[in-house]
């Protein structure tokens, strides 16, 4: 096992689901502001975190609104990012998971706990 996976609170699973990003600001006094909407592909998630891939230039703590395919089982995901790193043809971002609604948390779960018992 990596250090890398030593930190991790939660097991990641490697996907290749592509995504509709909405770019979001914090505006202060609990509000976002959408900014931009974009495409993108998921690459891993967990219930903590996940990994996404998009070919325009993004900052660190931008909230990200991530939209999956009805097809995917997962729910739409809410990320703070926390990590940015420069590919040869697009951009990576590691986003910590974020202000998810109970029913939406219990869907990422199910969706977790399915994958956990494909892989064994």
């Amino acid at each position: 096992m990596t250090q890398d996976m030593n930190r991790r609170k939660y097991e990641r699973f490697d996907t290749d689901i592509p995504i509709g990003v909405e770019v979001h600001q914090w505006k202060g006094e609990g509000a976002f502001q959408g900014q931009h909407k974009l495409e993108g592909h998921l690459y891993d998630v967990s219930e903590g975190g996940l990994k996404i891939r998009t070919g325009i230039p993004l900052a660190l703590d931008m909230f990200l609104k991530i939209h999956l395919p009805q097809d995917a089982g997962i729910p739409t995901l809410i990320g703070r990012i926390i990590r940015c790193e420069v590919l040869e043809q697009d951009y990576q971002y590691g986003c910590l998971v974020t202000g998810m609604s109970l029913l939406d948390q219990r869907h990422l779960e199910t969706y977790m706990d399915n994958r956990r018992k494909s892989v064994k």
